[in-house]
């Protein structure tokens, strides 16, 4: 059974690099700041959130620690 507002989360990536993550009916979006980013091409993130992308998980299956990857502030 689907309840309204329970569902209809979407994300697109942003311009800044990030996530917007909008909730339905009414919620507020806002940028949610990448965490992980890729070695050799910076243009490629991820903010931690939903599906690993398909670049950090081929890194993580060849053996690589996910916490290697994570941007320093």
């Amino acid at each position: 059974m689907r309840y309204p507002g329970a569902g209809g989360v979407r994300t697109q990536t942003g311009e800044l690099g990030g996530e917007a993550v909008c909730g339905g009916y009414g919620a507020v979006c806002g940028i949610t700041p990448p965490k992980y980013r890729h070695p050799e091409n910076p243009e490629l993130t991820w903010s931690g959130r939903g599906q690993m992308p398909r670049w950090l998980r081929e890194l993580v299956d060849a053996g690589h620690d996910k916490e290697a990857f994570r941007i320093r502030d």
